[in-house]
């Protein structure tokens, strides 16, 4: 099933406002792809910060992950446990 987390951060590097962010994919410790709901629209765009912030989205998994925007930029790892 899938389950939520909470408000993630993916940053680009270097750290660059008005990147436009046009995918979004979470990614398991091994390399396997999950698929993600509840995403806003894209594309979206980095803040003053040259991160983007989202909220509310789910993921089709539970375990370790990553998240990976334009193929390039990466979140933080972060632990997903199952739904209620």
């Amino acid at each position: 099933g899938s389950a939520p987390f909470p408000p993630f951060q993916v940053c680009a590097n270097p750290r660059t406002p008005g990147i436009a962010i046009t995918s979004l994919t979470a990614v398991t410790n091994n390399g396997t792809n999950k698929s993600l709901g509840n995403l806003p629209s894209l594309p979206w765009t980095t803040g003053e910060d040259g991160c983007f912030t989202f909220s509310g989205v789910t993921i089709n998994g539970t375990g370790a992950f990553h998240l990976l925007a334009n193929s390039l930029y990466s979140s933080q790892k972060f632990n997903v446990k199952p739904g209620k």
